[in-house]
């Protein structure tokens, strides 16, 4: 058997040597790969669940359960008193003018009352300011805007509801019955460019961090509106990095599915502003009932 030569000696170690040298590069390279596709295979997971909660949990709201609606005409046997008690039992308040919804004021044997709106069994019936007026201890006289009325129904007192989920209550509001104010200082405090984002903000996050570096401690966070909802939604309050990539990243979805009136909306019935015993308040539409 022929004997290499010293030039095949150095051309065999070298290769050797060479395929040494590109091994790990080769395995960086899987890696990487395969990264990237459990990266996205992890957010094609994700933007399914993020859509298929999103859009069954933002109207989930407890069945209610009511009484029996208060229903009144001239010449009923039915006082005063009867009739403030039933009020009350509505959740109705006592005010100088009824001017809001749910409020009545009364002077002597004369009753204005703003009513709710109500989906009856055969319709919804309006907010709308109504007149009452009793003699002895009867219905003489009922009238809207000076308008005699023949029948008149109030919405009735609320008894009880069957919570669909971790005893969450909420009253659902349109975003047109927000108040302009409100939702201009909401923005104010919480995500002043909630317009241009797309989910996450590094303007809000670089601001957060040079507070917090200033501060010696964590008196500001960067989250977007679109994240706290993410968080409220779908994730726990463990402040973690796997937390904050999450959120992150379900806010990316959101805002890619969801236009920013739709977020701003579901924002505002979800948001956690208080306790009732075992009931937590979510939304503003419920809290400005119990507040």
């Amino acid at each position: 058997m022929p004997r290499k030569t010293r030039r095949q000696r150095r051309q065999s170690s070298s290769s050797r040597s060479g395929t040494g040298r590109r091994s790990p590069t080769r395995l960086l390279g899987r890696l990487l790969v395969l990264g990237v596709l459990a990266a996205a295979g992890y957010g094609a997971w994700l933007d399914v669940q993020v859509r298929g909660q999103f859009e069954g949990r933002r109207w989930s709201v407890p069945a209610r359960l009511y009484a029996r609606p208060v229903e009144l005409y001239p010449g009923m046997r039915f006082d005063s008193a009867a009739l403030e008690q039933e009020l009350r039992d509505a959740g109705y308040q006592r005010s100088g003018n009824a001017d809001r919804t749910a409020t009545y004021t009364r002077v002597g044997e004369r009753f204005r009352v703003h009513t709710r709106r109500f989906q009856f069994w055969d319709g919804e019936q309006p907010a709308r300011q109504v007149g009452l007026e009793f003699l002895g201890g009867q219905v003489s006289r009922l009238h809207v805007t000076g308008e005699e009325q023949a029948l008149l129904r109030l919405d009735p007192a609320l008894i009880g509801r069957i919570y669909p989920n971790h005893n969450e209550d909420r009253v659902l509001l349109r975003l047109d019955e927000v108040p302009v104010a409100l939702v201009a200082a909401l923005l104010s405090v919480e995500d002043r460019d909630f317009e241009h984002h797309y989910g996450i903000s590094p303007r809000a996050i670089a601001r957060a961090m040079l507070a917090n570096l200033r501060a010696g401690a964590v008196v500001q966070g960067g989250s977007t509106l679109t994240q706290q909802l993410a968080k409220g939604y779908f994730l726990s309050g463990d402040r973690t990095w796997w937390r904050k990539l999450n959120d992150a990243a379900i806010a990316l979805i959101l805002e890619a599915h969801y236009d920013k009136a739709e977020i701003l909306e579901a924002y505002l019935n979800e948001v956690y502003l208080g306790q009732d015993g075992k009931r937590s308040i979510h939304g503003f539409g419920l809290a400005a009932q119990y507040y």
